[in-house]
């Protein structure tokens, strides 16, 4: 009877040491999973900010082209207000119907 409960047990250790390292090669797995997207998300976000900053700088160079200095820079930052503040509105009005 003792042998067999001994059995018993050490099988049972044997299972929690085998479902162990099956559920540590699984968070490894999930773990290089997740710096692989923050990675991808930081350079991702990193390429939106200098292409916008690009895209900017453009539409100044067609409003110097047009205006004087400080009327450029006026146009062009009254057009980013006017891009963003209505991309925010529609976040915004977006998140609104959800709830």
């Amino acid at each position: 009877m003792l042998r067999n409960l001994t059995e018993l047990g050490i099988a049972f250790v044997e299972l929690v040491e085998a479902e162990a390292r099956s559920l540590a090669s699984g968070t490894k797995r999930t773990a290089a999973m997740a710096a692989g997207m923050v990675i991808l998300a930081m350079v991702a976000g990193s390429m939106l900010v200098i292409g916008t900053g690009l895209l900017i700088w453009a539409l100044y160079e067609v409003f110097a082209e047009y205006f004087t200095t400080a009327g450029a820079l006026a146009l062009t930052g009254a057009a980013v207000w006017l891009v963003f503040g209505g991309g925010a509105w529609l976040a915004i009005s977006a998140m609104r119907r959800k709830t």
